[in-house]
């Protein structure tokens, strides 16, 4: 990961097994560890010279520039279940991208629903969503079906002017206003106040998606004054405000573990 020097790629039987392993360090070992997100292989297919390049990090990421199309792994899932939960299931699977392949009438109460799914709505809470929506009475498989096109971008997180590479993402363009409002929002709520201004943005290429200000503490530097010209209360303002932006040039933003197990 490229928020840490080091690090080990391991496989999780679902984000429950993930948590539980992460608080089972910390608890039984006294280790505080960053547990990140799954990681997706997506590709690049260059303009020129029409070659694959295969990428997992944001920060490996070709500029779309140079890049014809992107391509992100899709998978085939097939979901057993009872007639009774057909619909929600047919919604849980169009809300994920999916797109439809069979539906297979297997008894009268049973049936088989073949959708395939962009591999990245299906690491998180997919196979979770599927029990809670069925009570637990269904099965799915995964059985990988290559990968199709997709408008993929980099979003970067920025604090003080500041990319922080651990926190980029690879998204799909239409969802990038809707996931920065959210991520500079649940960061935002992390962070702790300071002496000095933090400023929380997303951006895509340059461009600001979303931003967020935190407020620093401040001190009430004209209490002590009395009487006297104003000059005086207006000179004693600027030069607070000289060293709060003196603060701010030095300073660093201590961003929490928490947000980096967040996003």
């Amino acid at each position: 990961s490229t928020q840490s020097t080091g690090g080990w790629t391991l496989g999780f039987l679902g984000t429950l097994h993930r948590e539980v392993f992460g608080q089972r360090l910390q608890q039984e070992f006294g280790e505080s560890v960053i547990l990140t997100k799954p990681t997706i292989v997506y590709r690049a297919v260059m303009d020129r010279t029409g070659e694959e390049r295969e990428f997992s990090s944001p920060s490996d990421m070709p500029e779309s520039c140079f890049v014809e199309r992107y391509q992100e792994p899709v998978v085939d899932v097939s979901i057993v279940s009872q007639n009774r939960y057909l619909s929600a299931l047919i919604t849980l699977c169009l809300g994920c991208r999916g797109r439809e392949v069979d539906i297979i009438s297997l008894s009268d109460d049973r049936s088989l629903v073949k959708y395939r799914i962009p591999l990245v709505e299906t690491v998180n809470n997919f196979a979770s969503e599927i029990k809670r929506l069925t009570s637990g009475y269904a099965s799915c498989d995964f059985e990988d079906a290559g990968y199709w096109d997709a408008d993929l971008v980099r979003m970067d997180v920025l604090i003080n002017g500041e990319v922080v590479p651990g926190l980029s993402a690879v998204l799909r363009e239409e969802e990038v206003r809707e996931e920065a409002l959210r991520t500079v929002g649940e960061i935002g709520d992390m962070i702790t106040r300071e002496m000095f201004k933090i400023i929380i943005q997303c951006a895509v290429g340059g461009k600001i998606k979303a931003r967020k200000e935190i407020r620093p503490y401040k001190t009430d530097v004209v209490s002590r004054l009395y009487g006297g010209d104003v000059s005086r209360r207006k000179k004693v303002v600027e030069n607070q405000r000289k060293a709060m932006r003196s603060l701010q040039a030095r300073s660093k933003v201590n961003i929490p573990r928490a947000v980096f197990r967040r996003f």
